[in-house]
C-alpha cells in the first residue's frame, strides 16, 4: 500500500506549513500555484481552512501530511476527471480505512477512528457540500461568438424604360432558332402533298381480303379492350368494398 505520510508533503514542508507566519503564501510556494489565479486561488482558501481545521484538533505533523496528501489527491482527481461527488466520498473513506488501521503491509495506522469521524464531517460540510461549484469552476469554458459578415454586395442590372425600346423579330436572334417552329420551303411543302396523294392512292388500291382481315382484327382488338376494361372496373369495385 502506498502511504500518505510524508509523500507528497515531506516533514520539512508540513513544518513549514504549520509553523509559518503566512501559511497561505508557504501552500502557495509548496503546491506550486500562481500569484492572481483566481482558481488557485480559490484552492488555496480551502487548503488553508483545512489546514487550520487539522491544527485546531492538535494533528501530528504525521497526521498533517498525510490528511493534507489524501486531500489533495481527491481534489485534483474531482477537478481532471470530472468524477460524481459519491464517487470521491467512497475513494475518501477507503483512503482514511488504510490509513486507520494497523496491517502492513495493506495499511498502517496513522488516524484514529475519532480522527477520521471529523476529518469526514470537516468535508462533507466544506468541499463535497459545494462539490457542483467546484467541478463547475474547474471545468474548461469556450465561449463561441457568432457574427454575420456580408461576403459580397448585389446589384440590381439596370433596366431600360419599355417605352424606350424596339420590337425585333424572334427570327433574326440567332440563339432563338431551335425554339422557333420552323418555316417549310415550297420544295419541302410539295414533296409533302405527293406524299398524302400516294397514301390516299394506297388506300383505294388496297386488296378486299386484306380489308376485311384488317377490319376483323380491329374489332378483335375493341372486343378486347372491353373485357380487358370490365375485368379492371370489377377489381377496383371490390378492393373499394374492402377498404370500406
Amino acid at each position: 500500500m502506498e502511504s500518505h505520510v510524508f509523500t507528497q508533503y515531506s516533514k520539512a514542508q508540513t513544518e513549514e506549513i504549520v509553523h509559518s507566519e503566512s501559511r497561505r503564501d508557504s501552500l502557495r510556494k509548496i503546491m506550486k500555484f500562481k500569484e492572481d489565479n483566481e482558481k488557485d486561488e480559490i484552492l488555496l482558501d480551502f487548503y488553508e481552512s483545512f489546514v487550520a481545521f487539522c491544527i485546531k484538533l492538535d494533528f501530528t505533523l504525521e497526521k498533517i501530511s498525510c490528511s493534507l496528501s489524501i486531500i489533495t489527491s481527491i481534489v485534483q482527481a474531482s477537478i481532471s476527471s470530472q468524477i460524481l461527488v459519491a464517487n470521491m466520498q467512497e475513494s475518501l473513506k477507503n483512503l482514511l480505512k488504510k490509513h486507520s488501521i494497523q496491517r502492513p503491509p495493506y495499511s498502517i495506522q496513522v488516524f484514529s477512528q475519532k480522527d477520521i469521524t471529523a476529518l469526514e464531517n470537516f468535508l462533507e460540510s466544506t468541499y463535497f457540500k459545494h462539490y457542483s461549484l467546484y467541478s463547475y469552476g474547474f471545468t474548461p469554458h469556450k465561449d463561441v461568438i457568432i457574427t454575420t459578415e456580408k461576403l459580397s454586395l448585389a446589384t440590381f442590372p439596370i433596366c431600360l424604360n419599355l417605352i424606350e425600346g424596339n420590337d425585333i423579330n424572334p427570327e433574326t436572334i440567332f440563339e432563338l432558332k431551335d425554339f422557333l417552329p420552323r418555316t417549310q420551303t415550297p420544295k419541302e411543302t410539295k414533296t409533302e402533298v405527293k406524299t398524302k396523294e400516294t397514301e390516299i392512292v394506297m388506300e383505294v388500291d388496297e386488296d378486299p381480303v386484306h380489308a376485311r382481315l384488317n377490319s376483323e382484327i380491329k374489332n378483335m382488338k375493341t372486343l378486347i379492350e372491353d373485357r380487358v376494361r370490365k375485368q379492371d372496373e370489377e377489381i377496383f369495385a371490390k378492393i373499394e368494398l374492402l377498404k370500406k
